[in-house]
């Protein structure tokens, strides 16, 4: 298939040096396929690389088809050529279009072995479904065991069939929902679906030191900082209240928001 990979491979490219920073990352390979070549996905910023065959290019945009954030001419392997343009807008002019980037490039990872990269897998998982996920000391299908201790779920991988999958049970073949085809030994580096639509899937490291130096600030006295303000299922449970301001120097409330993005938290305070 054009790089002489199989169906489902460990292989990742490396996309830096662009103006755009959101386009830069890792690029997994997937067990999917654009004009007969692999799709590579970055989980981090949710973005496809992929061949288009009408046009004789790689293209990087958020989902696969015709059009395209970033570009490069080539029929061959994206590693191997250079020329990438990419889409914004001109200087001195309000229009926007393809510029050449001199610095953007497409490289490859060396792979890695079983054990560092088990040894480097996220410490945890999250999705919006079902928040949280930690990783246990314990391996099945040759990857990491992530657990959700709210709703004892799990989140492993099926070695027969190179997916992951999110499962109240080990054994169960189904699970209650499943990752596209991988050989990555982090759930974030598959595609997750979900009705059609991307479901996100996200890495993060619990250990991450806050900013203790922001002060407390106001506090609502109708909200106070304890289980009462959470409801009884939290009841027992060692819960930290930070502000924002503490895990990020720039937070945002809402980015992008689309109607589907409201969903149950497990406050379970939907309204």
């Amino acid at each position: 298939i054009g790089l002489g990979l199989g169906p489902v491979a460990e292989y990742t490219y490396v996309i830096s040096g662009c103006s755009r920073t959101e386009v830069n990352g890792e690029y997994v390979q997937q067990g999917k396929f654009c004009n007969q070549r692999p799709i590579f996905y970055c989980a981090e910023n949710k973005f496809f690389l992929f061949y288009w065959k009408q046009r004789g290019q790689w293209q990087i945009n958020k989902r696969t088809g015709s059009k395209s954030c970033a570009r490069l001419k080539t029929t061959g392997a994206p590693h191997m050529a250079s020329g990438w343009q990419v889409w914004k807008k001109k200087e001195h002019s309000l229009r926007r279009g393809f510029i050449a980037e001199e610095e953007m490039s497409c490289g490859t990872l060396e792979p890695k072995g079983p054990e560092e990269q088990i040894a480097k897998a996220p410490k945890a998982m999250y999705t919006k479904e079902y928040g949280s996920f930690m990783k246990q000391e314990e391996l099945f299908g040759g990857r990491p065991v992530y657990y959700n201790e709210m709703y004892k779920m799990f989140m492993l991988y099926v070695e027969a069939l190179q997916e992951w999958k999110l499962s109240y049970q080990k054994d169960d073949k189904q699970g209650e929902q499943r990752s596209g085809k991988t050989q990555g030994y982090s759930p974030a580096s598959a595609i997750w679906m979900d009705d059609g639509k991307v479901m996100e899937v996200y890495a993060f490291d619990p250990d991450q030191s806050l900013n203790r130096a922001v002060p407390e600030g106001w506090k609502d006295p109708e909200f106070p900082h304890s289980v009462e303000s959470l409801g009884k299922r939290f009841e027992g449970e060692d819960c930290e209240w930070v502000r924002a301001l503490a895990l990020s120097a720039s937070p945002v409330l809402f980015h992008k928001a689309e109607p589907t993005d409201a969903c149950q938290g497990q406050l379970g305070d939907a309204w």
